[in-house]
């Protein structure tokens, strides 16, 4: 029987910096960039996971946007990611 395990939400605060319009650098600052665990693993682009829907298992790669992450299907169907969802690691 596979592992499987609910995904969980963790928050990273990436550096980011502002540009004057003379192209001068204004100031840094962290930005918040929300992410996944799953078993304790970070979850990042690329990453090739399955998630349960409706007692089904589907099958995809990770990836992220401006509106989130999400499920990237073999059928071009890309499946929301959210919080508590059941998912398990894909082998490549």
């Amino acid at each position: 029987m596979e592992e499987t395990e609910q995904l969980q939400q963790q928050t990273q605060f990436v550096p980011s910096t502002l540009r004057r319009e003379d192209g001068q650098k204004a100031y840094a600052f962290p930005l918040p960039r929300s992410s996944f665990l799953l078993a304790g693993r970070l979850v990042s682009e690329g990453d090739r996971l399955a998630i349960r829907i409706m007692n089904t298992w589907v099958r995809g790669e990770v990836r992220h946007n401006h509106s989130g992450w999400y499920l990237l299907t073999a059928a071009q169907v890309g499946i929301r990611l959210s919080v508590g969802l059941t998912a398990r690691w894909e082998q490549p």
